[in-house]
């Protein structure tokens, strides 16, 4: 049996190892490495995409009243230039 946290080799009835001392009935902790890093960001990246580009589309269906983006000059002279 090999040892998860030194990785050397021990007897396979062994509890313990015999370099580093740590208990080897326990299964080892899973820790994430890059791979999984980079599956999980590019998930919520897309997942956040898809979103923004699905509520643009949605905001734009709207009826007239809340479409507020076109705002009239008479209304922000300031920003008449």
């Amino acid at each position: 049996m090999i040892c998860w946290q030194c990785a050397k080799e021990n007897k396979d009835n062994a509890k313990t190892c015999k370099h580093c001392g740590v208990d080897l009935r326990l299964p080892p902790i899973w820790r994430p490495n890059l791979r999984w890093h980079v599956k999980t960001l590019v998930s919520i990246y897309i997942i956040l995409i898809v979103t923004y580009i699905v509520g643009v589309f949605l905001v734009k269906k709207l009826p007239p009243p809340y479409n507020q983006r076109a705002i009239p000059h008479e209304m922000t002279p300031w920003l008449n230039d």
